[in-house]
């Protein structure tokens, strides 16, 4: 099932591209919010890089929404 829709997905057309950049996003959060959640927070908090990191993928994160959005529409 899963080769299949695999399969599917591979026969989509490029305007459908907002899937391959949440699969981005999605592995992003995963790697920042592992690192934070491994560390203690309370000796060594986010710097100021991790927080515009964070804004970032929020930012990120409502562009892709929007996009998600227009593609459910076509």
């Amino acid at each position: 099932m899963t080769s299949e829709a695999q399969s599917d997905v591979g026969q989509l057309p490029l305007t459908l591209l907002p899937f391959n950049k949440t699969e981005e996003l999605l592995a992003g959060i995963s790697d920042f919010t592992y690192r934070a959640a491994v560390r203690d927070l309370e000796k060594e908090p986010l710097t100021e890089e991790e927080y515009k990191k964070l804004k970032s993928m929020y930012t990120k994160s409502e562009d892709i929404q929007n996009e998600l959005r227009n593609v459910q529409h076509l």
